[in-house]
């Protein structure tokens, strides 16, 4: 597994969106989690 590390600016804009999305990306960030940069 692979640290995903996010920014201040990333964490505001995170929260500011709405739970469907959040969850998307949140989905997002845990393949990248997974495999890194071989994606």
């Amino acid at each position: 597994m692979w640290e995903v590390i996010t920014t201040e600016y990333f964490d505001e804009w995170f929260l500011a969106q709405s739970d469907e999305l959040r969850e998307s990306i949140y989905e997002a960030m845990g393949v990248l989690e997974k495999f890194g940069p071989n994606l």
